[in-house]
């Protein structure tokens, strides 16, 4: 069973839980050690309640950092990320990166290499790259591959699945498959990968303001995580994708994302995919924008304003 919580939910359910799985299995709890205990946990069938601890969402961060200005304070949430401690740092860049930075080679080395027992550091790294580097986009195992192999790092497609799931048993990446909205079935083509938090992306790559659409479809994937949903990548037709299909409850909801939709043919172009679904369920449309609007059922909505709105709204 898996469960994921806001960062204040788990702070509030923490020392039970930590105290919960003393009782039952015996094993110690001991900090950047969750990996293990949960192995352990595992290896002597005890019942495991598996709590997944997101960074902090925008109106915690909102709420740390003291910002009046939504624009301003959601910029800087995006840049910077939300890791809890990282808060402290928000007026000094340096220290910021030098604390990312840690938190980054300590999750790879401890949680990635150690525990899964690969050797190679810089094979690692050349595929957490790739993978904030395609944030959204979709990513095979044969791609990653020939992209390393051509770039003079050769590697092959069954190497890159092992470090693939390592990333991801870490939590510094999330996977998400795609589904035919259609034929209402899993796809096993080319998923799409999601990291844990955009200011880690941004200090892997070295840069801040860029891809802002891939950055916000980042944010979207991982407020609804919080929100408790079970997130998939949407084929809604030929050659078109939706890029969230999120059910909760048994209740499905669609979800586009784009930083701008004043360009008309943009505005259609995102459109299009939502209005081949021929069901009833709730279609979204998220931006940047600061307008609104409706369009046959497909509710555009500004993305800071769904951040910080009631979690069972949309």
């Amino acid at each position: 069973m898996v469960t994921i919580l806001s960062f204040r939910q788990t702070l509030a359910k923490y020392a039970s839980v930590c105290c919960i799985i003393q009782k039952l299995s015996g094993v110690g709890w001991q900090p950047g050690k969750e990996l293990c205990m949960r192995d352990k946990l595992i290896e002597r069938k005890a019942y495991l309640k598996q709590v997944d601890m997101l960074p902090l969402s925008f109106t915690e961060y909102g709420e740390a950092v003291k910002i009046s200005d939504k624009r301003e304070l959601f910029n800087q949430y995006m840049n910077m990320g939300a890791f809890p401690y990282a808060t402290r740092f928000a007026d000094n860049s340096l220290a910021h990166s030098q604390y990312l930075e840690g938190i980054y080679n300590t999750v790879l080395v401890k949680d990635v290499m150690t525990r899964k027992n690969l050797k190679d550091v810089a094979l690692v790294k050349s595929v957490a790259r790739f993978l904030a580097d395609n944030v959204g986009s979709p990513v095979s195992a044969k791609k990653i591959a020939d992209t390393l192999t051509s770039s003079g790092r050769p590697t092959g497609s069954a190497t890159i699945d092992a470090y693939l799931e390592a990333l991801g048993d870490a939590y510094l990446f999330y996977k998400v498959n795609r589904y035919d909205i259609r034929g209402k079935m899993h796809l096993k083509s080319e998923s799409k990968y999601y990291i844990c938090d955009t200011g880690l992306r941004n200090m892997i790559l070295g840069t801040t303001n860029r891809d802002i659409g891939h950055q916000i479809e980042n944010i979207v994937f991982l407020e609804l995580l919080r929100r408790g949903y079970t997130v998939n990548i949407g084929k809604s037709g030929r050659g078109t994708e939706v890029d969230f299909v999120a059910v909760r409850d048994k209740k499905t909801s669609y979800y586009q994302v784009s930083a701008s939709v004043l360009d008309k043919n943009t505005l259609e172009r995102e459109l299009a995919p939502l209005r081949q679904i021929r069901d009833n369920y709730q279609k979204f449309l998220i931006t940047l924008d600061d307008f609104t609007g409706d369009y046959d059922g497909i509710q555009q909505v500004n993305l800071i304003d769904w951040l910080v709105s009631a979690e069972n709204s949309c």
